[in-house]
């Protein structure tokens, strides 16, 4: 299989044995996608330091045979959004964000309008604060992408990540 080249947000990244990092992308036009970063936490490392929360990267991945797990060949970030580390609330806004299209979609499955809308979000909140319009404007809009009604959220479609309550709370 030959490699695929997109630009993609990091949406969530864990620990996987003493130097390696498990990634999970939202990647233009190839829908949610998990990654292993082999050796990106050594201290040599050309990945080190290019993979963080909510980066915009140019990434490399060789696509898995069997599974979801794909090989993260290489990852150059793009940008860093260095305004969303100025307030909690706006980490904890796109983690839910990220939540609610992994519960949304499938992996694997390609919706160009979620990378759109996550993409808007960030660029968004990286200038902003984060308020409630700002939270329901996007579960609305990811709603319409999944050709959701707005009560669908609330109708339990699928299942709301639990952060969505504490989120709103720190929003007032």
């Amino acid at each position: 299989m030959s490699p695929v080249s997109t630009p993609g947000f990091v949406v969530h990244r864990q620990p996987y044995g003493d130097t390696s990092l498990i990634v999970r992308w939202l990647p233009r036009g190839a829908g949610r996608v998990t990654t292993m970063a082999k050796g990106a936490r050594g201290p040599k490392s050309p990945l080190r330091g290019q993979i963080d929360l909510y980066y915009l990267c140019d990434l490399q991945y060789l696509p898995a045979r069997r599974g979801d797990m794909h090989t993260l060949k290489e990852c150059v970030a793009r940008e860093a959004f260095t305004g969303l580390r100025t307030d909690y609330r706006k980490l904890a806004v796109l983690d839910y964000f990220a939540a609610l299209i992994a519960a949304a979609t499938e992996p694997a499955t390609p919706i160009s309008d979620d990378y759109e809308l996550f993409e808007k979000a960030v660029r968004y909140l990286d200038t902003h604060a984060p308020t409630r319009t700002v939270v329901t404007r996007f579960e609305q809009a990811l709603l319409h992408n999944a050709g959701l009604s707005g009560d669908a959220l609330h109708a339990h479609h699928f299942d709301v990540p639990k952060q969505r309550d504490r989120v709103l709370s720190d929003l007032g």
